[in-house]
């Protein structure tokens, strides 16, 4: 999985320095899977407020 595609497909933006850090720390740390990585993203307050802007 390419950390940067999916924070740019999931939030419509770069990432930032930061986040993709604290991303990639807890998959290589293995406190995160994959999926557990899309499940945050998805269940983030950045992604809630996105949808919630767009009506969905």
């Amino acid at each position: 999985m390419c950390m940067e595609s999916s924070m740019l497909r999931k939030w419509g933006r770069e990432y930032d320095d930061a986040g993709l850090e604290d991303w990639v720390g807890q998959l290589d740390r293995g406190e995160k899977t994959r999926d557990g990585v899309i499940s945050g993203f998805a269940k983030s307050a950045e992604f809630s407020n996105i949808m919630a802007q767009s009506g969905l």
